[in-house]
């Protein structure tokens, strides 16, 4: 930073001690308009001793690589008004944001997607009392229809029943 802003310093100086000086030849004749005011308004001028001072230095421009990049002091914190805290039914991961910083969020949208081993063993749970009721309402079913089937003989007295 120390380095930028002394090669803009020298710079600058330069183009206005060069710019400014009177030793000047436009390749031109001054005819008709040597009349002109010799003081040059807006006109800034050092004293040897300010140029020491500041440790001002004239060179010859020269074309450098400047990098993007400085040091500042500085602390960094997160914005406390724009932070959420969105509770969860389980622990996990978040694997993946749908909503980010000013979008709008309306009721039932997809905010995030979390990975959790709780959630998945509770999923793998509910997959397998779907697969056992599944197996029961068979089970039920084909119960069922043997005692229609029962109901339908002894209606018929086509069986004999047990006293």
């Amino acid at each position: 930073m120390k380095s930028i802003f002394t090669f803009l310093t020298i710079g600058t100086l330069a183009f206005w001690l060069t710019a400014c000086s009177d030793a000047h030849d436009h390749g031109h004749a001054h005819g008709g308009h040597d009349d002109h005011d010799e003081s040059h308004e807006g006109e800034i001028s050092l004293t040897a001793a300010a140029i020491e001072n500041h440790g001002i230095t004239v060179r010859q421009a020269e074309q450098r690589e400047l990098r993007e990049t400085f040091s500042a002091p500085a602390r960094l914190a997160y914005n406390e008004d724009a932070l959420a805290h969105v509770g969860t039914l389980v622990s996990g991961r978040v694997s993946r944001l749908a909503k980010g910083v000013g979008d709008p969020v309306a009721a039932a949208d997809l905010l995030f997607v979390i990975d959790s081993a709780e959630l998945g063993s509770a999923q793998n749970d509910h997959l397998a009392k779907l697969a056992e009721l599944t197996a029961a309402a068979t089970a039920f079913q084909i119960a069922e229809q043997y005692f229609q089937s029962g109901k339908e003989l002894s209606a018929a007295e086509a069986v004999s029943r047990a006293d």
